[in-house]
């Protein structure tokens, strides 16, 4: 196995901080992609420092850790228990703001070989393709601008309807990942509207509504049986 780091990385905050940020950055990539280990408005992994230690031979735990620590002293990751198991203190790993800058998750690419390897020239992207660094063909501009326009408007459409603004900027990177189009758009907003009459979502002043990014997240327009107030539910029945 050959692993990678980022040069500048390890100038500022140390060769094993770079190690062990290369690889937070591969799986929360990788999770962000195919929706998994989401809370709390960040992705995340897991790993504990006697499993690192076994991926990272060359690294002692006390290494290990003083590189964790220091990844979290800086704001680059952040620590949480997601466990299921409330016994397990193995601790999750979501990288902040400033460590999805860094290693340029929200782009579109990983670093490069973020413990993994790719050919040299090339780089992973989060789905773990490799893609070539020059290309022979011109991209449509026009046609990326158009596209973008157009999902930032529904996503803004999408953010007027939804009862709770929290997380607006996770929300909309979800969004922009599901490109959703008129068919969903629609199914979206109408399960929106049903759901704002439902006793689950009136309960507590809203207080159950979840997270934009955790209904987008959880494509909960698919669920079924919404359930409606009474009086709703038999408006029309005489």
């Amino acid at each position: 196995m050959v692993h990678y780091f980022d040069v500048e990385v390890a100038k500022k905050y140390g060769v094993n901080a770079a190690i062990i940020l290369s690889n937070i950055a591969f799986w929360v990539a990788k999770n962000e992609a195919n929706g998994e280990h989401f809370h709390d408005g960040y992705y995340w992994t897991y790993n504990s420092v006697s499993a690192y230690s076994e991926m990272f031979p060359y690294l002692t735990e006390k290494q290990i850790r003083t590189a964790l620590e220091t990844l979290r002293a800086e704001n680059i990751i952040i620590a949480g228990n997601y466990n299921s198991d409330k016994r397990d203190r193995t601790l999750w790993y979501a990288l902040t703001e400033k460590g999805r800058c860094i290693c340029r998750i929200g782009n579109s690419d990983l670093p490069q070989g973020a413990d993994t390897f790719a050919p040299e020239g090339k780089s992973y992207n989060s789905n773990n393709n490799i893609l070539n660094t020059t290309t022979d063909s011109k991209p449509d501009i026009n046609a990326d601008t158009e596209a973008k326009k157009a999902t930032d408007e529904t996503f803004e459409e999408f953010w007027a309807a939804y009862p709770r603004k929290d997380g607006k900027k996770v929300a909309r990177q979800r969004w922009n990942r599901l490109k959703p189009d008129e068919e969903m758009r629609k199914k979206i907003l109408a399960d929106i509207e049903r759901r704002k009459r439902s006793p689950e979502w009136l309960k507590e002043n809203g207080r159950f509504i979840p997270m934009p990014a955790t209904y987008l997240n959880q494509q909960r327009w698919e669920d079924e049986g919404v359930v409606l107030p009474i009086e709703e539910k038999y408006r029309f029945i005489e």
